[in-house]
């Protein structure tokens, strides 16, 4: 039977464009789903900010004139109705209007039939007997005494020629109830508030009565005439010359799903062809009546943000046939360069690296490749031998030894260890004084010395910043005493750094040491890298290194480094903060410390 063959072109085709088609999708179905998750989150942050936005501005409109009723219904002026100073008291409300423009009149009314008003626009006194005039709705009120300040519905008042809406305040003196305290507000006032809150927000706000009648509209008195009788105070939205509102009132809105919030309702209205979003929630602020404020604005503020999405999903699709069309690109370089491999090694196999000749090129184009391919890789295993025999000069011996046992892996480890940060002072204004061959000359100096003090006692070498140096001690071989150690170390740099001269040059340096935990291992690049260590317990070194300038000092130890010292080695500097870091830590520095300071720091530790 003849066994079956296929290409690598062939399969490598079928194969990766199977598997970047059903990836393709999949985080496609993810980003778009995203993209819907996104734009829904989007508008609904939008919608939510313009309602909370009304809603408050509207608030912060009505609440004074309750604050204002509350406010004349108790204290003094609760005594000059009790003492029927009438004068007084239209006085008292006069006064009161000026604290609250949106009023149009403040007045009083008393169980036994006395009228006490303030109208704002001529700012005369009326009194007189409120039984001679037509108001049902607040003698029940006055029958049946309110508990609690009472929105009274939206009515004509025949004295004002305008839609009013009142506010009534029950007034007591003791348990004896006075009457009750009434502040007007004018219907067209409202709709003058929602013309300046428009120039605010993209849509057009609204306030309705009902489902089918509006209380407050921007463009209200442009299109609708006030009646002037009682019948009808308020006009129906189909009189607003608003399709919008119109549809919104004949109940032809739809369910709009890209805006998802329990706070308010949104719905699609769509008129002559033309799409818009409204908004729509019940205000509940306290005593406040439960009108419907809402909003609404044009498709376009939508769709900017939805054709998003769109292009995402036409871009998705052409991306996924460049996709394919590379896959099989890519496929066909890599069976050529499979073949090559497979050349190379078949001949490599045959011989021994130290005898293998270099190979001439051929007139053959795919034998001229192969010759090429292999010359470069027993080429580059030359030059890996070469650097391995330098690698120990640029790698801590005892790092290369772990890598050397470990052939070439170095798994990350997670001790306790102390690192000492070494940073030199005033190296900045030195740069800039000398030439730039002389500070490689200078530094070279300085970091052999380093080098000396700190392998002296243990420590590793992982960086040379710039001018600093990063070493630790613990890590990755264990190391007894490590914070003492350290400690020494760094003692001994400061000592021959005030002893010794480097390139002619003297110089200054500063310290900081910690101990406590961290993770060691290999950074880097997957063909370049280097062993280092991280975590807090380094960040806090570098820190304590900094802090020397405020203190003075030139070697500073954490409490954890201190703990680990030989006794009556160090002396407390300070509790300081650190910046990064929540409250105050201990510094410590080498030195004598005082008597007070040893009975302290044994009483927390012992």
């Amino acid at each position: 039977m003849k066994k079956f063959r296929v290409s690598v072109v062939h399969l490598l085709v079928s194969v990766f464009g199977l598997l970047i088609t059903l990836g393709f999708c999949a985080l496609a179905y993810i980003a778009i789903e995203e993209s819907r998750n996104t734009l829904m989150e989007q508008l609904t942050n939008f919608a939510e900010s313009t309602m909370a936005s009304i809603s408050e501005r509207l608030v912060e409109r009505l609440t004074p004139v309750q604050e204002q009723l509350r406010y004349l219904s108790s204290g003094g002026t609760v005594d000059v109705i009790a003492e029927g100073d009438y004068k007084r008291l239209g006085q008292t409300l006069d006064g009161a209007l000026a604290a609250t423009p949106q009023v149009l009149g403040l007045g009083f009314i008393g169980i036994k039939g006395d009228m006490t008003y303030v109208n704002r626009d001529s700012r005369s006194v009326m009194i007189g007997d409120w039984r001679q005039r037509s108001m049902p709705q607040i003698k029940r009120f006055l029958s049946h005494e309110p508990g609690q300040l009472v929105w009274l519905d939206p009515q004509w008042s025949e004295t004002l020629g305008r839609s009013i809406m009142p506010a009534l305040m029950p007034v007591k003196k003791g348990d004896r109830f006075l009457g009750l305290i009434i502040a007007v507000i004018a219907i067209e006032d409202l709709s003058a508030f929602l013309v300046e809150l428009q120039s605010e927000f993209d849509g057009l706000p609204f306030v309705l009565y009902n489902s089918k009648t509006a209380l407050a509209y921007p463009r209200l008195e442009q299109h609708f005439t006030l009646p002037s009788g009682p019948e009808r105070p308020l006009p129906l939205l189909a009189e607003l010359d608003d399709p919008v509102l119109a549809a919104y009132g004949a109940g032809e809105q739809e369910a709009f799903d890209l805006i998802d919030s329990p706070k308010m309702n949104s719905e699609r209205v769509t008129v002559d062809g033309i799409r818009y979003v409204l908004l729509t929630k019940t205000l509940s602020e306290g005593a406040l009546p439960s009108w419907t404020i809402g909003t609404y604005y044009s498709w376009d503020i939508v769709s900017e943000r939805s054709s998003r999405f769109y292009i995402l999903l036409g871009a998705s699709t052409v991306l996924l046939l460049l996709m394919l069309l590379g896959a099989i690109w890519l496929s066909k370089r890599i069976s050529n360069a499979v073949n090559r491999i497979v050349h190379a090694f078949d001949t490599f196999s045959r011989s021994d690296l130290s005898e293998v000749p270099t190979l001439e090129g051929s007139s053959i184009v795919e034998l001229d490749r192969v010759a090429s391919a292999f010359n470069l890789m027993v080429s580059s295993l030359k030059d890996f031998q070469f650097v391995k025999s330098m690698f120990v000069r640029y790698v801590p011996d005892t790092v290369a030894k772990r890598l050397l046992k470990g052939r070439g892996v170095l798994e990350p480890q997670e001790v306790e260890a102390t690192v000492l940060f070494c940073d030199l002072q005033g190296f900045t204004q030195l740069a800039q004084q000398v030439r730039p061959a002389e500070i490689v000359e200078i530094l070279n100096s300085y970091f052999n010395m380093v080098a000396e003090c700190l392998e002296e006692e243990g420590g590793v070498i992982t960086q040379f910043q710039g001018d600093a140096v990063l070493a630790i001690f613990n890590v990755p071989l264990p190391l007894e005493q490590h914070e003492r150690r350290a400690i020494r170390a760094s003692r001994q740099i400061i000592r021959r750094i005030e002893r010794d001269t480097f390139a002619g040059r003297k110089l200054q340096c500063r310290i900081g040491i910690c101990t406590g935990p961290m993770v060691a291992g290999v950074v880097g690049a997957s063909d370049r890298a280097n062993y280092t260590v991280h975590g807090d317990t380094v960040n806090l070194a570098a820190r304590l290194e900094q802090v020397n300038k405020v203190y003075g000092t030139r070697i500073l130890i954490d409490e954890s480094t201190a703990k680990g010292a030989e006794p009556g080695t160090v002396r407390l500097v300070a509790e300081t903060l650190i910046r990064g870091r929540e409250g105050r830590i201990k510094v410590f520095t080498p030195g004598v410390p005082s008597v007070e300071a040893v009975g302290g720091f044994l009483r927390e530790n012992c």
